[in-house]
């Protein structure tokens, strides 16, 4: 017994102990009951960020590195203000927006820019993600699959499930 507690003890306290019996879970026992990964070897994180003014340049690089670094494979889910042939109220442009046209909007420093410019300065690769009716569905699954990052942005995202 420590010095402390046979002070308290000679002084009259009693005291009892409960043990409660707790399982040990080990990272490895899936403690939250997700699905099995197919592959074990494709390990990742969760990086959640919450709302806010903007994302910080650490944050940015935090992502990144977790992602891959220079070997990453980074995609961007365009937020519902920022999609093909709408405004940022949903509206449809005035003007057909061409892909060429919308990836340039997209990668403005006002939109994904910084992103943009982070990824080259690492070499690592980038890409928007989005839908199109040119789309081959399984060119699209697989720029999925093979992204080692994908960054979906704030805002509302409730389309994402009728989009996808």
């Amino acid at each position: 017994m420590s010095s402390c507690l046979q002070v308290l003890n000679q002084l009259g306290f009693t005291f009892t102990v409960w043990i409660l019996a707790a399982p040990i879970v080990l990272a490895h026992e899936n403690p939250f009951g997700l699905p099995i990964p197919e592959d074990l070897t494709k390990t990742g994180a969760v990086f959640l960020h919450g709302g806010g003014e903007g994302v910080s340049p650490e944050i940015r690089e935090e992502f990144l590195r977790l992602a891959g670094g220079s070997a990453a494979r980074m995609l961007i889910i365009p937020s519902d203000e920022c999609q093909l042939g709408k405004d940022e109220d949903g509206e449809p442009l005035p003007m057909i927006e061409t892909l060429a046209d919308y990836e340039r909007r997209l990668s403005g420093l006002g939109q994904y820019g910084h992103w943009i410019a982070l990824c080259r300065e690492v070499n690592a690769e980038f890409g928007f993600l989005y839908r199109t009716y040119e789309d081959n569905e399984e060119t699209f699954y697989e720029r999925l699959e093979n992204a080692t990052a994908i960054w979906l942005p704030a805002y509302d995202q409730e389309w994402l499930p009728n989009e996808f």
